[in-house]
């Protein structure tokens, strides 16, 4: 189901994970290599069922297509909270010293699961989600750790 929400009950659900993590990091006090902190953010912000806030789908309206207008609704709103969580590790002293990797679970869904489901194309992969071909095992992966890895630096390793 594809849905615009009118009120803040959804992104308030959606983002709790966030304001957690957010509260997590602005608890740490004192991090020293020999007491460092772990944080697990799994944000299910681009998933089926599709929901975009009104505020996001209205900045999107250069896309016609309502289907992918909110996809990319979704989108937009994990850069948000992916920033947001950002902002918290820099004001917290912790940005330079953190490895923060970004990566998802699965490719993306090749297939229609319902009738407004997404499909989107993992060209040229072979499937998608749920398939142990490249369609379904290639996901996004970026990891930002100052002073260890050059910013932009790109692998084609597996």
């Amino acid at each position: 189901m594809l849905i615009v929400s009118h009120d803040r009950d959804f992104l308030d659900r959606v983002f709790t994970r966030v304001d957690q993590s957010i509260a997590m990091i602005r608890a740490q006090q004192t991090v020293t290599p020999d007491k460092p902190f772990f944080l697990y953010l799994a944000h299910w912000g681009v998933h089926t069922p599709l929901q975009a806030s009104k505020e996001d789908y209205d900045a999107l309206s250069q896309i016609p297509d309502h289907r992918r207008r909110v996809y990319a609704a979704m989108i937009r709103a994990v850069d948000r909270s992916v920033g947001r969580v950002m902002a918290a590790l820099r004001e917290q002293g912790l940005a330079d010293n953190t490895i923060v990797i970004f990566t998802s679970d699965n490719g993306g869904l090749h297939v229609l699961e319902s009738p407004d489901s997404p499909a989107t194309h993992n060209t040229p992969f072979r499937a998608g989600k749920g398939y142990v071909y490249e369609g379904g095992l290639r996901e996004p992966l970026l990891i930002r750790w100052p002073d260890h890895i050059r910013t932009g630096s790109v692998s084609d390793g597996p």
